[in-house]
């Protein structure tokens, strides 16, 4: 069900994007009107995420891989907010994890247990001055709706035979902060690179994890 809410919200959210990325403002009846909500930015950013808390998922996850689909909205009283889609993904060690439960990786069946984490984050990232910067640092915060799947794995014996059974889905409400150093290439294209701290509040165990991305933004 979260995942359907998701994916209908990114669709509106797209169609949002497209509707004011047409024109930043528009004429009616010889009067100039800006509209509350202009699409400021639109990013791809691709990177890496390492886990870091709680002890399992840092210990018996590997570092992973991430991506996103970024929206800058700038609001009519030149504050700049951040609307963004992202999924990560970061596979198991499997080796560790066997050893760790006292079992063998050659004779059990431990599949399907990468974590996957979607996520909708809104964040606030400061003020327009409307100056164009050959270098900039940036930062951000704002809050997100994760959805985490396999964040609790044990065990099970079928005979002689090992399985590995994993929480399928979870979602919860998480924070985070980053920043972010920018370089502009040219008037309507920067490069950017920039990293986050997440703190997602799963109800079993909160999870903390961390993502470095770099990327490129249509101003």
């Amino acid at each position: 069900m979260t995942v359907k809410i998701m994916h209908k919200l990114a669709l509106l959210s797209g169609i949002f994007f497209a509707f004011y990325s047409v024109k930043a403002q528009e004429v009616r009846g010889g009067k100039t009107e800006v509209p509350p909500v202009v699409l400021w930015g639109l990013s791809v950013y691709g990177g890496g995420i390492e886990p870091l808390a709680p002890f399992d998922f840092s210990e018996f996850w590997n570092r992973g891989v991430s991506f996103y689909l970024e929206g800058d909205l700038l609001l009519r009283n030149d504050m700049v907010l951040g609307l963004s889609f992202g999924y990560s993904r970061l596979p198991m060690d499997i080796v560790r994890f066997s050893r760790a439960k006292g079992i063998s990786a050659a004779g059990s069946s431990i599949q399907g247990t990468a974590i996957g984490i979607g996520n909708m984050l809104l964040s606030f990232k400061g003020f327009e001055d409307y100056l164009l910067y050959r270098y900039r640092v940036g930062y951000e915060m704002g809050l997100g709706l994760y959805s985490m799947s396999n964040t609790q794995v044990y065990v099970e014996y079928w005979g002689t035979e090992v399985r590995a059974v994993s929480e399928s889905l979870a979602s919860a409400v998480g924070a985070f902060a980053g920043i972010s150093f920018n370089f502009l290439v040219s008037e309507t294209l920067q490069f950017s690179i920039k990293s986050r701290f997440h703190y997602v509040f799963l109800p079993a165990m909160p999870h903390q994890f961390a993502d470095l991305l770099i990327g490129f933004t249509l101003l």
